[in-house]
């Protein structure tokens, strides 16, 4: 039973005292850990203190719902609604934002624009609008 927990801790182990900076792939082996752990626990916890176990199911639904759109950018209960606070990197979007954005631009009636990013779906089915790369150190 303790072993999806140990196995957490050799994971945090190896991993934290490296200087590794290429975001949380080498920590992926956690979260089915740690969801096995929860689940452990939960399980333990329920003839104990089914109140407190209640709880916490509960608040976990809650928080996956409240993450809704944008399960890829949730990282915790901090970052709340804007985890660009606390946080900038390429784990917060993938793509997953470009059909807000072309909803958005449309009710702007945007035309035209310049913008970078990693998106590697096909755009065009979208509804963006006609847009060039945004180079770095260009001027506009």
């Amino acid at each position: 039973m303790w072993m999806p927990a140990v196995l957490c801790g050799v994971i945090l182990l190896i991993n934290l005292p490296t200087s590794l900076n290429i975001g949380v792939r080498y920590m992926l082996p956690l979260y089915p850990l740690l969801a096995l752990t929860a689940g452990i626990g939960a399980v333990w916890l329920w003839p104990r203190l089914r109140a407190a176990a209640i709880l916490l199911l509960v608040w976990t639904a809650i928080s996956t719902a409240a993450a809704h759109p944008d399960y890829l950018a949730y990282f915790n209960e901090l970052g709340g609604g804007h985890p660009e606070r606390i946080l900038v990197d390429s784990d917060l979007d993938w793509g997953q934002d470009m059909a807000r954005l072309a909803a958005e631009l449309q009710l702007r009636h945007v035309s035209y624009l310049h913008m970078a990013c990693l998106y590697t779906g096909d755009d065009t089915r979208l509804g963006l609008p006609a847009w060039d790369s945004l180079d770095p150190y260009q001027h506009r």
